[in-house]
This record gives C-alpha cells, sequence and structure tokens, in this order.
C-alpha cells in the first residue's frame, strides 16, 4: 500500500503563532501605531466536524486538539515571539545610544556622548518590515511542522482502519479452515480423502493464523504512532479522506487543485520567502540613505570646548557591501518566482495523478469484489462435485484460498483509494487553518 508519509515535507498552512501580531510599518513622521491582537477566529477544523459523520468528526476534533498542544510546534512558536520583540521593541522611536569616546589625536578628550536618530529617511520602518517578513517565514515553517502531523495522524488512522479489516478477514479464514479440517477429517474416516488432503487445510489455518498475527502487530503499531500524538485518546474508526475531502470543499480533482495553489504548504512557504526577500531588497536600498540624529556630548576631562548639542548627518557616500547586499537581494527574486510556479505546476501534477489512483484501485476493487463473489460461487460447486466423488477434496481448499486471497486484494485497493484521497488531502492544504 502507497504510503503518505513522504507527503511531510508538504506541510500545511496556519494562523499567526503567538497572540499579538507585528506592529504595522510607519506610514509618516512620528512615532509608529501598534495595532492591538487580533482576535482570534473561530474554530474552523471544530466548524467542519460539525458537518461531518462521527468518526471524522471525531478525528477533526483530535487534530484541533494536536494544533492547539503539541510541543513539537513550540520552538516555532518561541521564535515568532523573539521576532516579535524584536519588532516591538525597534517600533519605540527613543532609541539613544550612549557611548565614549575618546582619542589621542590632538589635546586627547575623553567626551560622553549620546546620540538620537531623529530622521532616517525609512530605514527603521524597512527593519520592521523585514522582521515583520521573517516572522511570517517563520509561521509557514511551523505550518509545515503542523502538516507532517497531519500527515502521521492520517496514516495512524489507515493503517489502523486496514489492520482492523485485515484482522476480520484473518479471523474469518481461520474459523472456515478449522471447518474445511474438520469436514477433511470426516472424509478421510470414510477413505473419501487422504491425510495430505487433512494437512493441507491445517496449513492454511495456520497460515491465516500467522497474518492474522501480523494484521495484530500492525494495529498495535498504527495506536502507538496515534497515541504519540494524541495521548491516550483512541484511534478514531472508519475515517475516510475522501469524506474529509467532500467535508472540506476540495471533494473534485480541480477543487483540490485550486485549494493547492492558495493554501499547499510548500507553495505558501516560497511566497514568504519572496516576501522576506522583497522587504530585504528595500532595507538594502534605504540603508544607502543619510541619517539625521540630534546629539549631545559631556567631556569627561574638564574640557569646555568639547561639551554641547548639536545635529549630525550621516551620509554614506559609497559603501561597497551594501551594493552587494541589494544586488544579491534583487537576484533572489525572480528564481523564486520560479519555484513558485514549478511548485505549483508539480502540485496539481500531484493531485491529478493521486486522483487517477485514488478512482482506478476503486474501480480494480469492485472487479475484486465481483471475484470473490464468483469464488464463493466456485466452492459451493467444488464441494458438490467432492460430495460426488468427482473431485478431491484439495479442490475446495484451493477454491477457498483463491476467495480469500481475492477479498484481501480487494482490502489493500481500498485502503490505497484511501491513502490517494489523504495524498489529495495533504497536498489541498485544507486541514490547517
Amino acid at each position: 500500500m502507497r504510503g503518505i508519509g513522504s507527503l511531510l515535507v508538504l506541510g500545511l498552512t496556519l494562523t499567526a503563532c503567538a497572540s499579538a501580531p507585528l506592529p504595522a510599518p510607519e506610514t509618516g513622521g512620528g512615532t509608529l501605531e501598534v495595532p492591538a491582537p487580533v482576535t482570534p477566529a473561530a474554530d474552523p477544523l471544530g466548524a467542519l466536524a460539525a458537518k461531518a459523520p462521527a468518526a471524522e468528526a471525531a478525528f477533526l476534533r483530535d487534530l484541533s486538539l494536536l494544533y492547539a498542544q503539541d510541543p513539537r510546534l513550540r520552538a516555532g512558536q518561541l521564535r515568532g515571539q523573539a521576532i516579535e520583540a524584536r519588532a516591538q521593541s525597534l517600533a519605540n522611536p527613543f532609541r539613544p545610544d550612549f557611548s565614549i569616546i575618546g582619542s589621542t589625536i590632538g589635546e586627547g578628550n575623553l567626551t560622553l556622548r549620546a546620540t538620537q536618530p531623529l530622521i532616517d529617511f525609512g530605514k527603521r520602518n524597512a527593519e520592521i518590515a523585514r522582521l515583520s517578513a521573517t516572522r511570517g517565514l517563520t509561521e509557514q515553517e511551523t505550518a509545515a511542522a503542523r502538516s507532517a502531523l497531519l500527515a502521521q495522524a492520517l496514516s495512524a488512522v489507515e493503517e489502523a482502519r486496514h489492520a482492523r479489516a485485515r484482522i476480520a478477514l484473518h479471523r474469518r479464514q481461520i474459523a472456515e479452515y478449522r471447518e474445511a479440517e474438520r469436514a477433511a477429517q470426516d472424509l478421510v474416516d470414510l477413505n473419501l480423502a487422504s491425510a495430505t488432503e487433512l494437512r493441507l487445510a491445517a496449513v492454511e489455518g495456520q497460515r491465516a493464523q500467522v497474518d492474522l498475527s501480523s494484521a495484530d502487530a500492525d494495529l498495535t503499531d498504527a495506536r502507538l504512532s496515534w497515541s504519540a500524538l494524541m495521548g491516550a485518546t483512541p484511534v478514531p474508526n472508519a475515517v475516510d479522506a475522501g469524506v474529509l475531502r467532500r467535508v472540506a470543499g476540495v471533494d473534485t480533482t480541480t477543487a483540490a487543485q485550486e485549494a493547492a495553489l492558495l493554501h499547499g504548504a510548500g507553495i505558501r512557504q516560497l511566497r514568504a520567502t519572496r516576501i522576506l526577500h522583497q522587504a530585504e531588497v528595500e532595507s538594502a536600498r534605504l540603508r544607502r540613505r543619510p541619517t539625521i540624529s540630534a546629539d549631545a556630548a559631556l567631556a569627561l576631562d574638564g574640557s569646555s570646548d568639547a561639551t554641547g548639542i548639536g545635529l549630525t548627518l550621516d551620509v554614506p557616500l559609497h559603501r561597497r557591501d551594501l551594493d552587494d547586499d541589494l544586488a544579491e537581494a534583487r537576484a533572489q527574486l525572480p528564481a523564486i518566482d520560479a519555484e513558485i510556479d514549478s511548485a505549483g505546476r508539480d502540485a496539481q501534477t500531484a493531485i491529478a495523478r493521486a486522483a487517477s489512483r485514488a478512482q482506478s484501485q476503486r474501480r480494480l476493487a469492485a472487479q475484486q469484489d465481483k471475484s470473490v463473489a464468483l469464488l464463493r460461487m466456485r466452492i459451493q460447486d467444488v464441494g458438490f462435485q467432492v460430495q460426488n466423488g468427482l473431485a478431491p477434496y484439495t479442490d475446495v481448499i484451493e477454491a477457498r484460498v483463491d476467495m480469500f486471497e481475492a477479498e484481501l486484494a480487494a482490502l489493500e485497493s481500498r485502503a490505497a483509494a484511501r491513502t490517494a484521497e489523504a495524498e489529495i488531502l495533504l497536498l489541498s492544504g485544507v486541514l490547517v487553518p
């Protein structure tokens, strides 16, 4: 069965990691106005859960709780808070610098100096905008972590569902092979069957027992994977990614492709990177502008001519490092644009392929169901032949083996279809607010 763990890197979108937004850039002279914290919107996963079937609703509620409490998301939140604290500090226009200046030139004065920037021609605002863009990129990196958690959760519930289906099948196999073994023993007692036929029934029953043990182990592993995410919360039964797609409004391939272009984690992260590079271009450009500052100096050695208050004009004439920073930041923009375009095409192609795979696996499962029905009829036909001495009892056992193999193949096909649906769900990026 095709796994969905490879989609962990895709991630999904998420809202702000901290309680308060970054300060907005200054629009004119004077101080910056820091906006008030935005009230969080109602839980979107809770709204989806309200209109979902029971199993999918339980999964969505568990997922919402995971997003709110998982400690692995804490690192991104802390990084975002550190960036915001820096931006809040930079938003304060009162930022004097104090220094002691000593020189051996001339009379060798020792002076205490205080400098307060008055007009920087947008440089402080550009730095705040750069910090805001950095915060946005940090949020998208946290979104990738949420996407990884979603992929793990979907994988765990699908593995548990598939293991339960296999367990039910193998238990039925064991019961039927035991019945076949008893029937073979009766035929041996009547000299109508050989010990070889009796052993064949026992061998197939033991094989089903081994398969049952394997399915039990897979169910235990799926439960452990789920408990690593959700704690003691039990794994929801019969969660279907196709149903989740319909609930989230991406039940068609076109809708999923359009959602991926807007909400896909990879594309969102590239867009956040582009915004950061745009802010770095503006910051590098404005660093070449002059700065007007108020200066106050106090001579510490008693020299009166080194004491006073005045203005300072700092005009960068030529700095090669600033030119290099600006050229590098500008060169990154077209490359990121190309990556965004490529990521969008890749996401649309992957969704189309997953949709085709899901459809073909569902069709295959339907054909396999028809095969199971025919093989059941064959078991009855062969049983009638055995009763009339027209066929050995091994034909009954082999027909039963063929039927169970067809049933298992149908289970595998349905699981593959649900896994493809889960892949579409992850690529569309609609289950992380």
